[in-house]
């Protein structure tokens, strides 16, 4: 089984970033100060001083992107309606980015118990973490079964244990049933203990704010 991590095919604008990663989606808004970047399940606003270059996509490309969308968004099962008050309404959550050598990271609660400061990025198809999270949350590191293989932004490949986790929690925005990749080598010291990807991302209706440092998570319901 292979997984490819990081965001690489050309079927809309991608824009590719000063340290070495792309994101891919469509540009809703751009002046000289930077651009907003819709992802499909959120937004991303970027400085123009993170960009490197631009591909702008087709108007052939962009059809088949948003036509993928939308059959991703139908395939998901509806959640089941809640009767109740106001407190049931959907929540917004924000929460604080901390920034260190051109990399945003967020602090993150998996499964209730193990701590992981974790690099946001939405090129990422799912949240991956370090070997030494993945011995914490007590993940069998054993080549056995469920074993994937991470394409990373440098083209590096590596060995990871496919898992589902109980929970992941950021500031009290939670998701449940959370798919990860657990690497299985020491990994790249600059990711601290992993990425959070779109596995827990696409739980909610997000905006990154970089001009601000925050990630604003909304409910979905």
């Amino acid at each position: 089984m292979h997984m490819a991590i990081f965001a690489g095919s050309l079927y809309a604008d991608t824009v590719y970033l000063k340290n070495g990663r792309s994101l891919e989606g469509f540009i809703k808004s751009e002046d000289e100060e930077g651009l907003l970047l819709d992802v499909g399940f959120g937004t991303v606003g970027l400085r123009k001083d993170q960009v490197e270059r631009i591909y702008r996509s087709s108007e052939e490309e962009s059809f088949l992107l948003r036509k993928k969308w939308l059959q991703q968004k139908a395939a998901k099962p509806p959640e089941p309606k809640q009767q109740g008050n106001a407190k049931d309404a959907p929540r917004t959550q924000q929460v604080a980015l901390s920034q260190e050598a051109g990399h945003v990271f967020v602090d993150a609660l998996l499964n209730k118990k193990v701590k992981a400061r974790l690099l946001l990025d939405t090129g990422a198809s799912v949240i991956v973490l370090s070997a030494a999270i993945g011995k914490q949350l007590g993940v069998n590191m054993k080549k056995d079964k469920n074993i994937v293989t991470l394409q990373m932004a440098d083209g590096r490949k590596t060995e990871a244990k496919f898992v589902s986790l109980g929970s992941v929690s950021i500031e009290g925005a939670e998701a449940k049933g959370v798919s990860a990749a657990v690497m299985l080598d020491s990994g790249d010291a600059s990711y601290k203990d992993g990425l959070l990807g779109m596995s827990f991302l696409k739980q909610f209706n997000f905006t990154v704010d970089q001009k601000n440092r925050k990630l604003i998570l909304d409910e979905v319901r």
